[in-house]
């Protein structure tokens, strides 16, 4: 098994090498997911007892959420990071509880420093203006803010 695995190793840098050498910075912020999935999975491997869901995308894994959810009679869904409002407003037409709260927090600023691939310091700004303004009825709320500045009550 160990020799399978340090097999597997050579290939996957061998791919990596061959595939840096050839896509551009898209395909390396891909390249740099499939290794950070790498990474989750050796982690769980060393701290999980069960099997991870794997689900096709991000909406999909919400659906599977939602449905744990359904019997909550209160749920609560806090967003850091809301950016355009897309994932807020779908748990929102998602969470049919009328007691469910929704509260996304930003800055609206962007990135507070630079991140991974082409993500500089100021990216992922977005105007509050632009995104569609939440109402008691829709029971979500956009706080202004970081996370870090967030204080316990």
């Amino acid at each position: 098994m160990r020799a399978l695995v340090q097999q597997a190793k050579i290939h996957l840098r061998r791919a990596a090498l061959g595939a840096g050498r050839i896509v551009g910075p898209h395909g390396s912020q891909q390249l740099a997911s499939a290794y950070g999935l790498y990474e989750i999975g050796a982690w769980m491997r060393d701290h999980c007892s069960r099997t991870p869901l794997i689900v096709g995308e991000e909406f999909d894994v919400y659906l599977v959420a939602a449905e744990r959810m359904a019997t909550a009679s209160r749920p609560l869904y806090l967003e850091f990071g809301v950016f355009q409002g897309r994932s807020l407003r779908w748990w929102s037409s998602h969470l049919m509880q009328p007691n469910a709260q929704l509260i996304g927090f930003d800055s609206f600023a962007g990135l507070p420093h630079d991140w991974i691939g082409d993500f500089d310091k100021g990216a992922l700004a977005t105007p509050p203006a632009s995104l569609r303004r939440p109402t008691r009825r829709t029971r979500r709320w956009l706080v202004r803010g970081h996370a870090a500045h967030l204080r316990r009550a």
